[in-house]
């Protein structure tokens, strides 16, 4: 039988799964690998039992963790309603598909007996970079009964044993791969603090997923925020992961979306209103901020445009991608959320976005109010991007934007790395927010020294940090939450009960905290990288 590598193995697999950016670009050789493949398994019932077997495992976990899980969400939901979830959370999940590729591999490289001896190597096929296996045990390759050519394979970094969400884990063998000088690097992390308008407070941090340190590749995530006279200005962009410049697109349209909406807000302001229900009327100052906001839209994508074009002459770049830019190159989604505060005791809160991720206020009373809706595309696992142009029509980005006026306790802004472990939001937005309050991450003052709080269960994490693997201690409000026998959303309504003290004792700053729990909790089949731009009350209101 002729030789497969590895990586022609995935492709085929790829192929009959519909996993576009693993396929290649030899689909006539990824079909007749597929049936290579299939000549192999159908002498070998045992083995393509395995390898079956393999491939169904992670949508077994998926719908088993739902049909355990999904009662705790609301208990009073109908059932149909609860299955919907669970159809609309299969579709969203694009790295299914390739967990069942890897899981698939995994079961060929597993030992079986009697195995019969490989055929004489023939040439080996395209290279690619490898695939890092999803699960936790430490494939034996040279056992695959297909002759692999591989590099050496990762070492392992202990992991921890749980499997409840979010420090769940059965981690695979990362390892920290510094990102090769290139152009245009990205540094491999980033947080900031910010002190906004109305004497809120704001942190922001991304963290290279733990593929990209795997790899060796860059972060493809990018934000900025910003202060317009009272306006507060957040902009988050994640850079599709199949294009190599995508980084650049991401810083370049969130700079470019805060330039923007910074000259259309900062003389800007709202007229009071008598009630709240003369806010869902017509008016030309609300017009204003949306129309403000579709305009920003297509500034960042002139702005991606312009940085394709700057770089179109450069020969560090095409030796970079062995071919000269094009725009897609630089495909990024876009997240904007821009925040006022009244004066009344309330907040005006508008958000816009192309692309996945997801935006959330939190009100005063624990709960999480949605201000955006994922774009899919046309295959499980697809976004748009704003190179994606008819996305930037006013019409489709009107219908896009989300407006909230009431009282809230925090703004949340997040790439789909982030949002992806917390779905669906509707149910799981305000845990993030709980999450991030029983880990201290944001610095907010209690309403009085004698107000009790509760040890939260706690669970060690072993992650990478530039280069050093560390450990850290890190809380569960659902785990908080079950210890006390109350629901989630009860806990979350009294905030000022959520534990506070710092995960971390040794990091005084929010920001850095931030930074290092996107690092450090772990969810399963999660290793994209993490962005999350948090706007906060500095007090509990």
């Amino acid at each position: 039988m002729e030789r497969l590598s590895k990586e022609r193995v995935e492709r085929a697999l790829a192929r009959k799964l519909g996993v576009r950016d693993k396929i290649g670009p030899d689909v006539v050789q990824a079909e007749r690998d597929f049936e290579l493949l299939r000549q192999l398994l159908r002498g070998d019932a045992a083995k393509c039992e395995q390898v079956t077997r393999a491939l169904l495992q992670p949508l077994e976990e998926i719908i088993g963790y739902a049909l355990t899980h999904s009662a705790k969400d609301n208990p009073n939901r109908p059932r149909y309603l609860k299955w919907q979830k669970l159809m609309e959370f299969l579709h969203t999940q694009g790295e299914l598909p390739k967990n069942m590729i890897n899981r698939a591999v995994g079961a060929l490289a597993a030992e079986t007996a009697p195995v019969k001896p490989p055929p004489p190597p023939l040439p080996v096929a395209v290279p690619r970079e490898p695939e890092l296996p999803r699960e936790a045990r430490h494939l034996d390759w040279a056992k695959l009964p297909l002759p692999v050519d591989i590099p050496g394979e990762p070492e392992p970094v202990p992991s921890s044993d749980s499997s409840t969400p979010p420090i769940a884990q059965a981690l695979p063998a990362w390892k920290f791969v510094p990102v090769p000088d290139g152009p245009d690097n990205h540094e491999d992390c980033d947080a900031r603090p910010f002190d906004a308008p109305g004497g809120l407070k704001i942190i922001g941090a991304r963290v290279r997923g733990k593929k990209h340190k795997h790899d060796g590749t860059n972060c493809d995530d990018w934000f900025e925020f910003a202060a317009a006279g009272p306006w507060t200005i957040i902009a988050v962009s994640d850079g599709a992961g199949s294009k190599k410049l995508s980084r650049v697109g991401a810083k370049a349209a969130t700079a470019a979306a805060i330039r923007e909406l910074t000259a259309q807000l900062a003389n800007h302001r709202l007229a009071p209103r008598d009630s709240h229900e003369d806010w869902k009327l017509p008016s030309a100052d609300v017009e204003y901020v949306r129309d403000a906001l579709i305009r920003t839209m297509t500034t960042a994508f002139l702005a991606v445009k312009a940085a394709c074009d700057e770089r179109t002459s450069d020969p560090a770049i095409e030796a970079y991608l062995g071919r000269k830019p094009e725009v897609n190159d630089f495909s990024a989604t876009l997240l904007l959320a821009v925040h006022l505060p009244l004066g009344d005791d309330r907040d005006f809160v508008m958000a816009c976005q192309i692309g996945d991720g997801m935006s959330a206020a939190i009100t005063r009373s624990g709960s999480a109010i949605l201000l955006g809706e994922a774009d899919v595309g046309g295959y499980s696992g697809e976004t748009d991007f704003l190179t994606s142009t008819p996305k930037l029509a006013a019409d489709h980005l009107g219908r896009k934007i989300m407006m909230f006026v009431g009282p809230i306790q925090a703004v949340m802004v997040m790439t789909d790395g982030v949002a992806d472990d917390y779905f669906p939001p509707e149910a799981h937005m305000g845990r993030l927010w709980g999450d991030l309050v029983v880990n201290g991450i944001p610095d907010i003052e209690r309403a009085s020294d004698s107000t009790p709080t509760i040890d939260a269960p706690e669970e060690t994490t072993e992650y990478w940090d530039r280069g050093q693997a560390l450990k850290a201690n890190l809380r569960s409000s659902a785990a908080l939450a079950d210890k006390l026998g109350v629901p989630l959303d009860a806990l979350l309504a009294q905030g000022t009960l959520l534990p506070a003290t710092p995960f971390d004792s040794s990091v005084a700053a929010a920001h850095e905290r931030l930074r290092i729990w996107l690092d450090a909790y772990q969810v399963r089949g999660s290793f994209d990288d993490r962005t999350l731009v948090l706007l906060h009350r500095p007090r509990w209101s």
